[in-house]
């Protein structure tokens, strides 16, 4: 229940991650020089992007705690069923218990769900879009159109 738990609270938390990234697009934008003449300084930039390195990191973090529950969790389990086996219990229990490792192991939401559909992974690939997207729209300034 622990492990389903962290899943759903994490679920939530994951739609976190945009928000730092959404203000950090803004100011990339704002400073650019297609909308105002600032020149964003080597300093400035450094500042602005901290936030959204430090949000990454934690969410890394998250996912690395939450994969080290499942881990732990799955142990557990496995010593516990050990000791049913040992212990020449019914047949119940220890199906029991497998459903319950198969069901740990097949979670794929929250922190546990893989890099391709993780929150850090896809507000990375945002952040580089709009990046790219900046480069494009002084592209097209160059010719006018």
């Amino acid at each position: 229940m622990l492990v389903h738990l962290v899943a759903r609270r994490t679920e939530v938390v994951g739609q976190l991650i945009f928000y730092p990234l959404i203000v950090w697009t803004i100011l990339f934008f704002a400073r650019h020089k297609y909308f105002d003449n600032w020149n964003t300084t080597l300093g400035l930039a450094i500042v602005m992007t901290i936030g959204v390195l430090i949000t990454w990191t934690c969410a890394l973090m998250l996912r690395f705690a939450a994969e080290k529950l499942r881990k732990t969790s799955i142990l557990r389990l496995r010593d516990q069923q050990v000791l049913v086996i040992a212990d020449n219990k019914s047949d119940d229990l220890k199906k029991l218990i497998e459903y319950a490792i198969d069901d740990i192991k097949s979670i794929q939401t929250g922190a546990f769900a893989p890099f391709s559909q993780h929150p850090v992974f896809h507000s990375i690939l945002v952040a580089i879009s709009s990046i790219g997207g900046t480069y494009l729209i002084d592209f097209i300034s160059i010719f006018n159109f």
